[in-house]
């Protein structure tokens, strides 16, 4: 999406009128049709100030900084060159091994300034592209000084190639606060479908090695991990989100992050209609007799938060149950949340002991006298995946 400055001045009343459209419909942003002005997307016309620094910063970026990467939807898209700082921080911070963040993590500016061949500036906006927003969204502002990071992992079956899907990190939060946003591949989908697969990052011969003198494996096909866990009856932890699978695969478990505590599941048809849940594909690749699924979600405080994402796992295990798998269910006791917190807090031995004293499926559904049932999620829309 391009944005193109443009000094054209209007009458009073229609401001007025143009400021009230903004405040109640959607703005459609074609392309050289939106101006940004104090991080704001306003109307084609308004007339735009920006610092000079702010300016020349932005022109750096694009001259000395940017490649260019596929988007979900195979598009072009600019992305870093180099992880930012405070992205490869914020990874450290959750207990990930630098390989792991070397190999997988790409840092997205959300504005890159540019001048075109007559020298006029103009603006592109990248995560916006990622996401394929045709339209502008409500609560999201592009700014100059913010960015993103994606983690693409590997597409299955095979693992051999990158994915091009991503949910996108804003940093700081995007539209009402958001911390992840997930990208519209088809445009013309409903707005409550939310097309989500499964994140299996890239691991180092280093750290697959270390995952597989733990459950004592000897691999067959040592140049390609996921392909070996896929063909192999190697236990697998399935977790809510990607910082924390790769906190586990560096403390030397397979871990697959589900983007989202619904996101095992397809609970939407293709008309985003709510269905009884099904499993997604991506997990169903890796359904063998007796695999060991270890089911690892955050420690939530809040009860009646707790009791609907008990209720999801619930449905979710009996599902992996059906399919052949043996389930197991690691507890993180708290204070700390996600098992990338417990384990920078405590550190991987702890996290070993978690493991080693996972309860059952059943022992953990008869402890918190967990149901689960299917059916409360259609009623309740608790799930649109």
């Amino acid at each position: 999406m391009q944005i193109v400055i443009m000094k054209i001045f209007y009458f009073p009343t229609f401001k007025l009128i143009c400021v009230f459209a903004f405040l109640f419909t959607e703005v459609l942003a074609q392309e050289n049709n939106a101006s940004l002005s104090s991080g704001r997307v306003l109307f084609d016309g308004y007339k735009v100030n920006y610092s000079k620094s702010d300016i020349n910063q932005c022109l750096f970026n694009a001259d000395k900084k940017l490649k260019v990467i596929k988007g979900p939807d195979g598009s072009d898209v600019y992305a870093l060159k180099n992880i930012l700082p405070e992205h490869f921080i914020e990874w450290k911070e959750s207990a990930v091994d630098d390989k792991i963040i070397k190999s997988n993590l790409i840092s997205i500016p959300d504005v890159v300034c540019r001048k075109d061949d007559m020298g006029a500036l103009e603006f592109l906006t990248p995560i916006v592209d990622f996401l394929g927003w045709k339209r502008v969204k409500f609560g999201y502002n592009p700014q100059i000084n913010r960015s993103g990071w994606i983690v693409r992992g590997l597409a299955p079956p095979y693992f051999n190639e990158d994915r091009l899907w991503s949910q996108i990190k804003i940093v700081p939060s995007g539209r009402y606060g958001h911390k992840y946003e997930t990208p519209i591949i088809n445009p013309g989908q409903s707005l409550d479908r939310i097309t989500l697969q499964q994140i299996f990052l890239k691991v180092s011969q280093e750290q697959a090695d270390k995952i597989f003198n733990r459950i004592n494996h000897q691999p067959k096909i040592k140049e390609n991990f996921w392909l070996e866990i896929l063909n192999s009856n190697a236990p697998i932890q399935l977790t809510e989100g990607v910082k924390k699978a790769a906190s586990i695969l560096s403390a030397g478990y397979a871990a697959i992050g589900m983007p989202g505590v619904c996101a095992g599941m397809h609970t939407t048809n293709e008309n985003a209609e709510i269905i009884k849940p099904v499993l997604h594909q991506d997990i169903k690749l890796f359904m063998k007799k007796q695999r060991k699924i270890y089911l690892v979600y955050d420690m939530d405080d809040n009860p009646a938060a707790r009791e609907i994402v008990w209720n999801v796992q619930a449905v979710f295990g009996d599902l992996l149950l059906q399919a052949g798998a043996d389930i197991r269910i690691v507890q993180l006791p708290g204070p700390e949340k996600g098992p990338d917190d417990f384990i920078l807090a405590r550190g991987e031995e702890e996290y070993h002991k978690l493991v080693a004293n996972a309860s059952s499926f059943e022992d953990w559904k008869k402890a918190h006298n967990i149901r689960g049932s299917p059916d409360l999620i259609v009623k309740y829309r608790l799930c649109r995946t």
